[in-house]
């Protein structure tokens, strides 16, 4: 590090914690907001748990800066398929698809290859040679994904696994993460040129004030920051219309085709995605643009018809948005650093473009270090032969692998961790989720953590894993709310 403000509070000689005993090095919710109190100061302050800010704050963090992260929600809460996105990019040419497809291998490969994923795709709609020989070059790109990906025709990779392992990550290097927080007002001192920025802890209504050496508004981030400093920090001047996820409960009809997209009206998009045997996810993209969104659900039945299942009940949708600018680059206002991406599959620009600001020099020097879901050699076997032995049925195994991945090794640190709160969730998943998510509603446990909300019947395994969630103590009884929660995951 050189004489630029992301040096101004890393203590001399201190290097990241890494993944030596994680859950140990962890600073808790609580903890933080007392050290805080007490006076920290912070290198960089990261407004947005979007995968830009988590990104960057690890990176900080790797670095030996002392970083904190917050957002309104929990981590990933507004994050949708990176497949949905590159979707879009079907409607321009097809050398633009494939010049997203490779980003998108380089980004996938680079920070998270135990979360790509490669899915057979339609991409019919691309029409004449030029469009023939970009399916095929996108095929290639995908088939390069790793062995027993080369049927499929599009890399992807789920964006809300990738964002919760990054805060994680960051967290293990020494980063505060703290959902459910918003900036009160930020404040620029002028003489010293650094930040005062008032943290508001929207749980409990406790308010402090830190002060940073910088700032990092992640382009996700949707609520206006108050400020004092005369240098508009609010909403992005471009954003992206909110989409509509809608997971179905279907049955196969023939050969359904894994991912579909469709024109819809008024320049939205429908995009088909298998998740699992049974479970479809329809995302409808840009819905703001249509004139009609009474019957929004109807529609998502269409178009798994359409796609070649049968459309057998609806099990949720929720709401996701993303911004897009209308560049790639990073904005420096006064020392806040805004960055400005047209797809998340560009965050290594983004990334290397930040640590220019950051360091001063160009550099593009990155440590590397695997993030925790990666897998080390024979875990997933131990991990099955662990479950098997303390009798987990095979769905909950099989669910286990999918919400965590490498992370389930940590359930071994937890004490009955093997017991079925419910059918295809585990006691250790909640406590993991506590611990390493740092969940503070019961929203974020059933939205991000376990992904409930694509379970079929999952209304039925609210309750239980509500009072499960009670007895860990992490959040307040009055904050679960089952009503609201089941309004939410129903609700447009």
């Amino acid at each position: 590090m050189n004489s630029s403000w992301l040096s101004l509070y890393a203590r001399e000689g201190e290097r990241p914690q890494g993944d030596e005993g994680p859950f140990s090095a962890l600073t808790s919710r609580a903890e933080s907001f007392r050290i805080m109190e007490s006076g920290a100061r912070f290198d960089l302050i990261v407004f947005g748990c979007g995968l830009s800010g988590v990104a960057v704050a690890r990176e900080a963090a790797l670095e030996g800066a002392q970083v904190i992260l917050i957002d309104p929600a929990y981590p990933g809460a507004n994050a949708s398929s990176w497949r949905d996105s590159i979707v879009r990019e079907m409607r321009g040419s097809p050398w633009s698809l494939v010049r997203s497809a490779r980003a998108l291998r380089h980004a996938v490969v680079s920070l998270a290859p135990h979360l790509a994923i490669a899915r057979r795709c339609d991409l019919s709609v691309n029409r004449g040679l030029g469009a023939r020989l970009a399916s095929r070059s996108v095929r290639t790109i995908a088939r390069s994904l790793g062995k027993g990906r080369g049927v499929a025709d599009i890399p992807d990779i789920e964006e809300r696994s990738l964002i919760r392992e990054l805060a994680l990550a960051a967290r293990q290097e020494g980063v505060f993460v703290l959902g459910a927080t918003t900036p009160a007002y930020v404040e620029r001192d002028v003489e010293s040129g650094t930040f005062r920025v008032a943290v508001r802890d929207l749980l409990s209504e406790q308010q402090v004030v830190v002060q940073g050496g910088g700032l990092f508004v992640d382009p996700t981030f949707a609520h206006p920051v108050a400020s004092r400093i005369g240098t508009p920090i609010t909403r992005l001047s471009q954003e992206g219309t909110p989409h509509l996820i809608v997971v179905c409960s279907v049955r196969e009809r023939g050969e359904p085709d894994r991912v579909r997209h469709f024109d819809l009206s008024n320049g939205s998009i429908g995009v088909v995605c298998e998740l699992r045997p049974g479970v479809v996810e329809v995302s409808l993209l840009d819905v703001g643009m249509m004139a009609d969104t009474s019957s929004l659900g109807e529609l998502a039945q269409q178009l798994c018809e359409a796609s070649g299942y049968v459309f057998v009940d609806e099990i949720s949708r929720r709401r996701a948005g993303r911004r897009y600018g209308g560049r790639v680059a990073v904005e420096n206002r006064r020392g806040i650093l805004i960055p400005h991406e047209s797809s998340p599959w560009l965050l290594e620009t983004v990334l290397q473009r930040t640590k220019r600001f950051i360091e001063g020099d160009g550099s593009e020097r990155r440590v590397r270090r695997a993030l925790p879901g990666e897998w080390r050699q024979g875990e997933r076997d131990e991990f099955i032969t662990m479950a098997r032995h303390a009798g987990v049925p095979e769905h909950t195994i099989s669910l286990a692998l999918e919400r965590w991945r490498g992370r389930v090794r940590y359930l071994s640190e937890i004490e009955r961790a093997w017991e079925e709160v419910c059918p295809g969730v585990l006691r250790g998943e909640i406590a993991l989720a506590v611990v390493s998510d740092q969940v503070a509603t019961l929203e974020d446990l059933l939205f991000g953590s376990l992904g409930l909300h694509t379970i079929p019947g999952w209304r039925a395994m609210i309750a239980p894993i509500a009072a499960a969630l009670a007895e860990t103590g992490a959040v307040a009884h009055e904050k679960l709310d089952l009503e609201r929660v089941s309004a939410a995951m129903s609700a447009v």
